[in-house]
């Protein structure tokens, strides 16, 4: 009788608890921006491009901006409407939360999902396995830095969305 007192009360205590991803995703969003302000006009620092390995099997490119853990990829150069896409290298497998906005104006989030004040959480993976999450860029064009936090880092992504239609595939 204790046992099953124990369990239920174990099972209720459970219930009522939230996960433990979603905890450090709200941990890691309250985290402040520390992303670099810029005057109109000013030259967009664009984050270094970092070639790796794609996985065997799967469809992922094998470059990506930024230093790591965490890559902005899909495409050299971005226009509005083009594809991209944030890859999680398989050297971390905890949470991921990616905040951002305009440096050079009053743009926030330049994915078509998450504009305005929006952000991307990727849950938890499995070590050792590439994690992505995609949409389409949709600011105004200027330069752009996306702060990203995991549990064991920060890091600032920076590029550039060109102004008019992007060229031909």
């Amino acid at each position: 009788m204790r046992f099953l007192v124990f369990f239920l009360a174990l099972a209720l205590a459970a219930c009522g608890a939230s996960s433990p991803s979603a905890d450090s995703r709200a941990v890691l969003s309250a985290r402040p921006l520390k992303l670099p302000a810029l005057q109109p006009n000013s030259t967009c620092s664009i984050s270094p491009m970092q070639n790796f390995a794609s996985p065997p099997g799967q469809k992922l490119p094998g470059y990506g901006f930024g230093p790591g853990p965490v890559f902005l990829s899909g495409q050299t150069e971005w226009h509005s409407g083009e594809y991209a896409l944030i890859m999680v290298s398989p050297d971390y497998s905890g949470p991921v939360v990616v905040r951002g906005h305009q440096l050079d104006g009053t743009n926030g989030m330049p994915f078509r999902a998450q504009q305005g004040n929006g952000k991307v959480s990727i849950s938890p993976g499995s070590p050792g396995q590439w994690r992505s999450w995609n949409d389409f860029i949709s600011g105004a064009p200027g330069c752009y830095g996306l702060q990203v936090d995991g549990v064991t880092f920060s890091e600032v992504i920076v590029f550039n969305i060109i102004g008019g239609p992007p060229p031909p595939a």
